[in-house]
């Protein structure tokens, strides 16, 4: 999903709260491929190296035009016109996500539900 979006837009910021699960994606972005990698940043600071993936443990404080959010709390950004949520099949995850889903329908968010198969990502990863 990350390389897809990547193919079509500027940055992409991924937000992950838990320090163990970004640095399982931090490892995971090296070893996207056996002959490929994502380059990327673990810090807006960093982000002038011309990396369009930052990892970020809380919310964006420059506008974000596309955010891919890990986080149990709804993320609204400055500037950001996509957020992405990865959501489990998990009942407590869904209510989660549900009530997300209304934080962002309260502060004026347009929102569409995507499913995928939740086998792509690894499950250090998913929330």
């Amino acid at each position: 999903m990350l390389a897809a979006r990547l193919a079509r837009t500027t940055t992409v910021h991924l937000l992950c709260p838990e320090p163990k699960r970004l640095q399982t994606l931090d490892q995971c972005l090296w070893e996207y491929e056996a002959t490929a990698f994502v380059p990327h940043a673990m810090s807006e600071a960093d982000h002038t190296s011309g990396c369009r993936v930052i990892l970020l443990a809380s919310a964006p404080q420059r506008p974000a035009p596309w955010v891919i959010s890990l986080d149990s709390q709804a993320v609204v950004v400055p500037g950001c016109r996509h957020v992405v949520e990865i959501v489990t099949h998990h009942p407590a995850h869904r209510q989660q996500a549900r009530q997300r889903w209304r934080q962002y329908s309260a502060a004026g968010c347009i929102l569409h539900r995507h499913d995928l198969n939740h086998n792509q990502l690894p499950n250090e990863v998913m929330p």
